[in-house]
C-alpha cells in the first residue's frame, strides 16, 4: 500500500478536509531520522511539575514536539485523557485509535502546565523543533529483531522483522480568519529493519491507527498508549494449559510502558504536539506570549 492511498484512507477517516498541502505522494525514503534539536530536560529521578514550554509569541511557525515519561498509573492517565477527548477528532476516530492501543487528548498551549500536573508530573522532557514538517518525521519506533505479534484492529498479526515507527507531518494552512495546521500522524512498519536501505523495501501504513486533523492557533494533542478495554492480559484455550498473554497493540509496542533501576515506578512516554503559527496569518489577534514555566 503506498503512503498516498494511505493519506486518502485517512481523509475519510476524518469525514472532512481543509485546504490543499503538499503532495501526498511522498515515498518513504523521505522520512527523517529523528527530530531536530532535542533537548532533554531533568535527570529522570524525581517528577518535575514545571518544565520549559513552546514559546507562541506569533514568530514562529511550524510543529514543536515534547517527549513526557510520566509515572505509568493507568487510573489517572484514563482520567485525564477520557477528561480531555479532542474535538477535533471524529468519534470513530477516536474509537479505531483505542482499539489499537493509542490515546489522544487535546489541550491548549497555555494549558500544558495543568496537564503536566494531572498526569503527575514528569521525569523527563525532551523538545524537537519540526519547523514546516511537509515530509515524514519518526517521533517514535520501536526496532523488532524477530517476527513479532501484535494487535492490529482487535485481531492479532505478525509483523516481520524490522521498525516500527510513529510518523507524523503537518504544515500551516492560511485560511481567510487566521490559519490551521494540517497535522497528519501514521504508523509504518518497514521490514528489514531501520537502517537506510530498509527505506527502499515495502512498508506498511496501518491506516486505521492513523490520524489527520486540522488544529487551530494554541491547541496541543497529547498521545500515549493505552490498552484497549476489554483486551485480557491473558486467556485460556478450549483445553487445559498455561495461559497465553495477549500480543501489544500497535500503540503499546511504540510507546511501550519502561521501568529502570533508578526508578520507583514504571514510566510511560506521552508525546505532547503542538502547531506554531505566525502572528501575521491572525490580523485581529495580538502575538500571545505563553507564560513562563521553567523550574
Amino acid at each position: 500500500m503506498s503512503v498516498r492511498h494511505t493519506i486518502g484512507v485517512l481523509a475519510l477517516l476524518t469525514l472532512a478536509s481543509c485546504a490543499t498541502g503538499p503532495s501526498a505522494g511522498e515515498r518513504v525514503e523521505q522520512v527523517s531520522d529523528e527530530p531536530t534539536n532535542l533537548t532533554p530536560v531533568g535527570d529522570q529521578s524525581t517528577p518535575m511539575m514545571r518544565v520549559s514550554l513552546p514559546v507562541d509569541d506569533g514568530t514562529n511557525t511550524g510543529i514543536a514536539l515534547l517527549t513526557w515519561a510520566i509515572d505509568d498509573n493507568t487510573a489517572v492517565i484514563e482520567t485525564f485523557f477520557h477528561a480531555h477527548r479532542p474535538t477535533c477528532i471524529p468519534p470513530e476516530v477516536q474509537a479505531n485509535l483505542a482499539r489499537n492501543g493509542l490515546a489522544v487528548a487535546q489541550t491548549t498551549l497555555d494549558g500544558l502546565p495543568e496537564a503536566l500536573n494531572a498526569l503527575g508530573g514528569t521525569s523527563m522532557s525532551v523538545s524537537a523543533w519540526l519547523s514546516q514538517a511537509t515530509q515524514w518525521h519518526r517521533i517514535a519506533h520501536t526496532n523488532l529483531p524477530e517476527l513479532t505479534a501484535c494487535v492490529v484492529n482487535g485481531k492479532s498479526q505478525r509483523l516481520l522483522p524490522g521498525s516500527l515507527q510513529l510518523l507524523v507531518r503537518g504544515w500551516t494552512v492560511p485560511l481567510e480568519r487566521g490559519a490551521v495546521t494540517d497535522l497528519e500522524l501514521v504508523p509504518m512498519h518497514l521490514p528489514g529493519g531501520s537502517v537506510p536501505g530498509a527505506r527502499r523495501t515495502a512498508s506498511e501504513p496501518f491506516a486505521s491507527a492513523a490520524l489527520s486533523v486540522s488544529l487551530p492557533r494554541r491547541a496541543v494533542l497529547l498521545v500515549t498508549s493505552m490498552t484497549p478495554r476489554g483486551k485480557s492480559s491473558s486467556s485460556r484455550g478450549p483445553s487445559a494449559g498455561p495461559p497465553v498473554t495477549a500480543p501489544p497493540t500497535l500503540g503499546e509496542l511504540l510507546l511501550p510502558s519502561t521501568s529502570d533501576e533508578s526508578l520507583a515506578s514504571r514510566r510511560r512516554p506521552v508525546l505532547v504536539i503542538g502547531p506554531l503559527m505566525l502572528a501575521d496569518h491572525f490580523a485581529e489577534e495580538s502575538p500571545l506570549e505563553s507564560p513562563p514555566s521553567t523550574p
